[in-house]
C-alpha cells in the first residue's frame, strides 16, 4: 500500500529500498526473532531450486511484469545465496534466461540447464548444450527437455550425444526432465 501497487506487483528491488530508506518498518517486527540458517537448515535449503525462467523471458499465467529486470535478478540470486539454495534451473529454451546469468555471479550455486529440442537435430543439440556450459560457465546437470525427443527415432543418439558431452566435462551429469507422471 505504501508503494501504491497490488500484491505481486512489485519487484524485490523496490520492496528492499523501502525497507532500506525507512527504518520504522524495520523496527515494527524488531521483536521476532527469525530463524537462523543453521547447519541444520542450510542442507535443507541447498537441495532448493530457483527456477530462471522468468529472468529471461515474459514467462507464467499469472506473471503481470514481465521479464524481471537485471537488477531484481541480482537482488534475487543474492538473497537465494544468503538462505543457502542450491541450484539454479535454467535451458537454452528460457529465452534470455542463459545470457542474463552468465552476467551475474553463480558461483554459489550448481546449474541445471535443457536442451533445444531435437527436432533441430542432434548437432544443434550439442552445440547449443556447448553454448549453454559456456555461458554458464559449466553445466553440473544437463538434462533433455523433452522426454519424448529420447521415445523418438533419434533418441538412442540424442542420449549418445549427451553421454559424449558428460564425457568430455562439457556436464558433469546427464538426465531427462519429466513433466508427467507416467
Amino acid at each position: 500500500a505504501r508503494l501504491g501497487a497490488a500484491p505481486g506487483d512489485l519487484a524485490l528491488t523496490d520492496v528492499l529500498a523501502l525497507l532500506r530508506n525507512d527504518p520504522h518498518l524495520r523496527d515494527i517486527n524488531r521483536h521476532v526473532r527469525q530463524k537462523p540458517v543453521t547447519e541444520v537448515e542450510r542442507p535443507a535449503a541447498a537441495r532448493l531450486v530457483l527456477g530462471t525462467a522468468q529472468f529471461g523471458q515474459a514467462y507464467g499465467i499469472s506473471n503481470t511484469r514481465g521479464q524481471v529486470a537485471a537488477a531484481e535478478v541480482r537482488a534475487i540470486l543474492a538473497r537465494a545465496a544468503q538462505a543457502g539454495v542450491g541450484l539454479l534451473d535454467t535451458a537454452a529454451n528460457y529465452g534470455e534466461a542463459e545470457q542474463v546469468l552468465s552476467q551475474l555471479d553463480t558461483r554459489p550455486f550448481r546449474i541445471v540447464s535443457k536442451t533445444i529440442g531435437v527436432a533441430h537435430g542432434i548437432d544443434a543439440v550439442v552445440a547449443r548444450a556447448r553454448d549453454s556450459a559456456r555461458l554458464l560457465g559449466g553445466l553440473d546437470l544437463l538434462l533433455v527437455h523433452a522426454a519424448s525427443d529420447l521415445l523418438g527415432r533419434g533418441g538412442d543418439a540424442v542420449w549418445s550425444a549427451l553421454r559424449g558431452l558428460k564425457d568430455e566435462g562439457v556436464t558433469r551429469g546427464i538426465g531427462i526432465s519429466a513433466y508427467v507422471a507416467d
